[in-house]
Parts: C-alpha cells; sequence; structure tokens
C-alpha cells in the first residue's frame, strides 16, 4: 500500500513518469509528499472549517452582547422582552377589576346552549341574511304583503324559513335570509344579557377607566386567546340589536349600541397581542358600520351626534397600542431566537443572535414611529418593511442571519394600513357626522366640506383640512339630485387599491365589510327624530 501511495503521489508532472516504479534512492521526497498531502487534505480544510466557525462564533458573540445590553435597557424602562415580564407588562397597561365580569359575558355569548336561537338570526345565524335598513326597504314585507304590524308581532319563525333550499324563499327575492320573527325573539330572549353588555362595555368610555386584563397565561405564539374571538361574537349581539334599532328608527337604542360596541373594542385596548389589536379594529369597525347607517338613515338627534362625535374625536390619530402591540411581539418572538419557547420541540438552530438582532432592529423601527402624522407613518412602515425585504433578496450571510426574522416579523405595511384605517374611518365618520349636523342647525346641507368649520361644537374640530385621509387629499364631498330630493356623498378610499381619495365616489358596490365603508350617502330630510 505505501508503494502504491508514493507512486500516485510522486508522479511527475513534467515528463509524466512514475518516479517510485523503481526504489526511491531519496527517503526524504517520498516524506515530502506525504506531508504536503496530509496538509493540502486534511490540515487545511480543518483549518478552514475552524477559522469560518471561529468568525461566525465570533460575530454570533458579539451580537449577543449587544442583545444582552439591549434587553436590559427594555427591561430597566419596563418593557417586555419575554413571557414574564410581559405578563407584568399587561397587568400594567390593563385593570383586572372587571376582568371577571367580562369573562363570565363572553362565556354567556358563546354558550352552546344559544345555538338553537341565533340560527338563522340575521348577522349570527348561517342564512340569517341582512337586517334592512328600515320598513320601506324591507323586500320581505315588499314581497309578501305582511303589514307592519304583523310583522312586529309575529315572534315565531316563518315555517317556510326553516332551511336555506330555494323553495324555503318562494316569493322572496333570491338573496334575502332574514327573518323578523327570529330576530326579534332572539332580542327578546337575549334581553337581560345585552343589558349587562352595555353596562360593561359603556364603563369603558368613562374617564380612567382602564382596559381589561383577562386572566390569559402568556405562552409566547403558544398563547391562547379565547376571550378575542369570544369578543367578536359579543360586538355581533350589539350589531344585531343596533340594525334592528335603526330599522325601528331608535334613536336611543342605535345610539346606545354604537357606544357599547366602541366600548367593548376598548376592552381590548390593554392587551399586548397583536392579533388581539387587530380584532379590536375590528370590532371598531363594525361599530362605524353601524353609526354609518344610522346616520344615512338620520335616524339619530342632534344631541347624540354630539355624544358619538365626542367619542370619535379622540380616536383621529393612529391608536397608540400600535407601541402596545409591538412590544408584545419583541416579547412573543424572542423566546424562539433564544431556545427558550416552552413549546419549541427542536433544538435551538444555531448561530441566531444576528438573527434576533435583525428582528430586534425592525422591532424597534415599529413602535418607534411617529403617529401624529399618518402619512409619515405609513412611509417609514414602508420602509421597514423594505429593509426586511432587502434581507430576503441579499447574499447567503444576510439570508442566514435573518431566518427566523423572516419567519416572526409581521409585515409592517399590512399591519401598519390596518392602524390607519381606524384613524382614517373615524375621520370620515366624523365628518359625515358633521354634515348631518349642518343639516339638523340650519335646515340644508352644507355645499362644501368648508362649511362644517361654521358649526359651534364645543370638543369637536370638524375642519377637513384636519380630518384628511393620507395622500393629503381631502375626503371628497359633494351634494346631488336625487328623486327631486338633495343627497350629500361623502367618499374616502380603499388602502386595498389606492393611495389617495378619487375624483368620483366608486360606482360599483365593493362587497368587502372594509372597503364598504368609505362612501357615506346621506339624504336630505329624511329625519323622524326629535332633536333634545
Amino acid at each position: 500500500m505505501f508503494r502504491l501511495w508514493q507512486t500516485v503521489m510522486c508522479f511527475n508532472p513534467v515528463n509524466g513518469i512514475e518516479m517510485s516504479a523503481s526504489p526511491n534512492p531519496n527517503p526524504k521526497t517520498t516524506r515530502s509528499c506525504l506531508f504536503y498531502a496530509i496538509f493540502g487534505f486534511i490540515v487545511l480544510p480543518m483549518l478552514l472549517i475552524c477559522g469560518t466557525l471561529g468568525v461566525f462564533v465570533a460575530r454570533d458573540k458579539s451580537a449577543a452582547g449587544k442583545i444582552a445590553v439591549i434587553k436590559q435597557e427594555y427591561i430597566a424602562d419596563g418593557l417586555p422582552v419575554d413571557n414574564a415580564s410581559l405578563d407584568s407588562y399587561y397587568s400594567k397597561m390593563a385593570s383586572d377589576e372587571h376582568a371577571g365580569e367580562w369573562v363570565g359575558l363572553l362565556d354567556e355569548v358563546t354558550d352552546e346552549k344559544l345555538e338553537p336561537l341565533i340560527r338563522g338570526v340575521a348577522i349570527l345565524g348561517v342564512d340569517g341574511g341582512e337586517i334592512p335598513v328600515s320598513k320601506e326597504m324591507d323586500p320581505v314585507l315588499q314581497s309578501s304583503g305582511t303589514s307592519l304590524v304583523e310583522a312586529a308581532e309575529d315572534l315565531e319563525p316563518e315555517p317556510n324559513m326553516d332551511s336555506g333550499s330555494e323553495e324555503s324563499f318562494a316569493g322572496y327575492e333570491s338573496d334575502v335570509r332574514w327573518n323578523q320573527g327570529r330576530v326579534r325573539k332572539f332580542l327578546m330572549t337575549t334581553a337581560e344579557l345585552r343589558e349587562r353588555i352595555h353596562t360593561a362595555a359603556q364603563r369603558q368610555l368613562q374617564p380612567g377607566v382602564k382596559p381589561v386584563r383577562f386572566p390569559v397565561k402568556l405562552d409566547g405564539y403558544n398563547t391562547l386567546l379565547s376571550q378575542v374571538q369570544n369578543m367578536r361574537q359579543l360586538a355581533r349581539f350589539l350589531a344585531v340589536e343596533g340594525e334592528m334599532a335603526v330599522y325601528d328608527r331608535d334613536s336611543e337604542g342605535a345610539s346606545r349600541c354604537i357606544k357599547s360596541m366602541i366600548g367593548a373594542s376598548d376592552a381590548l385596548g390593554g392587551d399586548p397581542m397583536l392579533i388581539s389589536q387587530l380584532v379590536r379594529i375590528a370590532i371598531n369597525g363594525i361599530a362605524m358600520n353601524l353609526l354609518k347607517r344610522s346616520v344615512e338613515q338620520d335616524v339619530l338627534t342632534d344631541g347624540q351626534l354630539v355624544e358619538i362625535g365626542a367619542i370619535l374625536a379622540q380616536r383621529t390619530q393612529i391608536s397608540a397600542t400600535w407601541y402596545l402591540a409591538h412590544h408584545g411581539e419583541r416579547a412573543t418572538a424572542l423566546p424562539v431566537f433564544e431556545g427558550t419557547a416552552s413549546y419549541m420541540e427542536t433544538p435551538r438552530l444555531p448561530f441566531r443572535s444576528n438573527d434576533a438582532l435583525y428582528f430586534l432592529e425592525n422591532n424597534k423601527a415599529a413602535f418607534e414611529a411617529e403617529l401624529s402624522d399618518i402619512n409619515t407613518f405609513r412611509k417609514d412602515m414602508k420602509a421597514a418593511e423594505q429593509e426586511l425585504n432587502n434581507l430576503v433578496s441579499g447574499n447567503f450571510i444576510a439570508k442566514l442571519d435573518s431566518l427566523l426574522t423572516q419567519m416572526v416579523a409581521p409585515a409592517a405595511t399590512q399591519i401598519g394600513d390596518s392602524f390607519v384605517r381606524e384613524a382614517t374611518m373615524h375621520r370620515l365618520a366624523l365628518l359625515a357626522l358633521g354634515v348631518r349636523l349642518y343639516e339638523k342647525r340650519n335646515g340644508s346641507l352644507p355645499g362644501s366640506l368648508e362649511d362644517l368649520k361654521n358649526l359651534k361644537v364645543e370638543g369637536l374640530e370638524l375642519d377637513p383640512a384636519v380630518l384628511m385621509p393620507i395622500g393629503k387629499k381631502p375626503f371628497g364631498f359633494k351634494v346631488e339630485e336625487q328623486d327631486a330630493k338633495p343627497k350629500a356623498v361623502l367618499w374616502g378610499f380603499s388602502l386595498l387599491n389606492a393611495d389617495e381619495t378619487p375624483d368620483e365616489p366608486p360606482k360599483d358596490d365593493p362587497g368587502l365589510e372594509i372597503e364598504a365603508i368609505w362612501v357615506w350617502q346621506l339624504d336630505s330630510g329624511s329625519s323622524n327624530a326629535e332633536s333634545p
């Protein structure tokens, strides 16, 4: 074997002659060949591997040192970095004083015993359909010839409305799926429960009342947030009541439901989980849809418009829960980078300190964003997302260093747009309230949004130059004639497909609830509600 090795290693590259074909007269040459072979095939690769590992270890150690300093700074400021500190942070931002009451309410609205009662009920049940905005717009009444008195007194389900088959709705328009009797029976049966919901929800609107600290065991991405999803169902209970109040032209009932839904969303205002804040925004959107229906149908009185306007006026900027949610995101994600998450079944990936550092930088850019200017905010969120995209499309080292960051960092622009949409939605709603107030106090619709500045309403600034969407172009407004009666149209835009207010309101039904909020149509002189 040794002779064979000599033959291979001592081949003369110049003349191609095997130097070892005959006994080597110089043993030193053989040893030199063996040395170079060992060095080239064993020592040098090991040196390269060890050197590369050394560089990665040094980089990781340096990043770990920076992370330790950053974490200590957060802890010193009372900000969360793990489950334990997040639990303390949640308790600081919210109060458990009424937590038991809220947990009980959420359990009741999701109780399986209610399932037979809500089946087929508008908003709540399958094939429940949509509640019409008024009796005059009720296609079931128009098609069946049922009188208003009969419809109001019929509290039992119609026999032909028990299934979703086509035959079940014979005589009605194909898209009609609501049954007034079922809805009213649901409202009668749940009256006491909804009364307690109103009490708890409107308490949240009082000055100095903190959000609710629900008894949640925080465990990173494994945290169970049943109370968040159950709050959606609670809001739907109020939506059924509120839409029926508009149908009945019950101004007090409609106003109460709008305020209670806003209060219910505020109950989640101290929850440091990002998903909780997105649900809070969604519930607020349900409230704004009910407000839109109430204002368009001119159900609310002057005093109720002013009261609700005062609530909205405090919400025209991006909610500060943006900061809270990103503090929660940091505390949720860091244990994953560190391999300390209780639910991790695989060993921690090596060299994740630089990855964690990338995440912390991305997280810091989000929670340090300026919220007072929605245009600047959205620009900053796009820049933060582009930074992450640059890592994803960068070189091998950049991709390796940001592996987990790419997985756990939220989409900055998309999440940011949810918060921008909420603030913009409140601005448009506030201007719509102003238009209706102007008509009530002056006997006619304003000629432009600029006329709203002449309204003297304490606590409300109805200036279209202040209440603007992104794009630095005001909301659209015009008064047009419809059936020989003037109608005011206000419109904005959806962040899904535009960057500024279009010159004309969209003609097509957008179909999506988050889009439908952007066009308000206020008929003139339709009010039957008495001003106080």
